[in-house]
């Protein structure tokens, strides 16, 4: 099992994306921050088959909403560890 750690704190959907197609400033920001760190350790080709996946989130105030922040982690990963999240 391949272990990944994400310094930068991931930001909501709402944040990301503004409607649900276009990437906002801050969200290319943080996709580009997480990115470069995903691939700073996961050398290996983008994956193309059945996988598991374990996230841990670490929130300070108690009012991240952990489905905007799991989907928003999962954009920033896909093409880097995995080539669809379908």
């Amino acid at each position: 099992m391949k272990k990944i750690v994400l310094k930068t704190p991931p930001i909501s959907v709402n944040q990301l994306y503004t409607g649900r197609r276009y990437l906002t400033q801050k969200g290319s920001n943080t996709k580009e921050l997480m990115s470069w760190e995903a691939k700073k350790q996961y050398k290996g080709k983008a994956l193309e088959c059945d996988i598991g996946l374990d996230i841990d989130f670490y929130v300070r105030n108690g009012r991240s909403d952990l489905d905007n922040l799991l989907k928003a982690t999962i954009d920033c990963l896909t093409g880097i560890l995995w080539i669809d999240d379908r």
